[in-house]
């Protein structure tokens, strides 16, 4: 699609009103259309951004896989069907982050039919931060500072981040890593408290228009049935 935006879109009638890249390379040409490019945190690899324009908006999240939980569990059922097992990998880090990114690309989703329907363009997002020696910034937990901050990242129960090594596709899974206890006790006083900064920070995203709704009422099932999907608080 990218290709199509940059090189054969010029050349011929649009048949589309807008266009969201996710996960992906955007193209660099800036036409009328609308353009939203989503990143997980894994995709995100240089300080270096084009602005936002009126017809442009990129958002990043921090914590996010470009292939994570979400789409390991969706395609495991698939793979055994298909192919009799479901791969296993072998990482540098436990892979598979749980940052739900597909969160934020229904909330992007919904503001690019509001945009083309009534030219209303998606609020503007933090970007990710990088550190002086180039690479991306974290804090005492080793969660990614700046971005899209789901309440997965905010009100953390695991360093959950988009970047990992190790054979096949590794570097595209993330890593997810439950905190110890004694790491739970210091963030929170007890689970009301983690149940409580859970909602903070989805009513700021709801606010801010990075989250649905409906999205933060799952989020806040799992912090009440399970202290999040990470672990359990206690």
């Amino acid at each position: 699609m990218t290709v199509y935006y940059q090189s054969i879109l010029p050349q011929v009638r649009p048949v589309f009103d807008g266009y969201a890249f996710v996960v992906g390379s955007a193209p660099a040409r800036r036409g009328p259309e609308p353009v939203f490019q989503l990143l997980s945190e894994t995709d995100v690899r240089t300080a270096d951004r084009l602005p936002d324009t009126p017809a442009y908006r990129r958002w990043e999240v921090a914590g996010a896989a470009h292939s994570g939980w979400r789409g390991q569990q969706y395609r495991g059922p698939i793979s055994v069907r298909d192919l009799g097992a479901a791969p296993t990998y072998t990482c540098a880090a436990p892979p598979f982050s749980r940052v739900p990114m597909d969160h934020v690309t229904a909330a992007a989703y919904a503001h690019l039919i509001r945009w083309v329907r009534t030219g209303t363009p998606p609020p503007s997002a933090p970007p990710l931060r990088f550190a002086a020696d180039g690479t991306k910034a974290r804090d005492e937990h080793g969660l990614a500072l700046g971005g899209i901050r789901l309440s997965q990242v905010a009100a953390p129960t695991a360093l959950n981040t988009g970047d990992n090594a190790g054979e096949s596709f590794c570097r595209l899974f993330g890593t997810h890593q439950p905190f110890d206890p004694p790491v739970l006790r210091e963030l929170y006083r007890n689970r009301a408290d983690y149940v409580a900064q859970v909602v903070r920070a989805d009513l700021a995203n709801i606010r801010a228009g990075y989250l649905l709704a409906p999205d933060a009422a799952q989020n806040l099932r799992d912090a009440i049935t399970a202290g999040g999907p990470a672990g359990t608080v206690p």
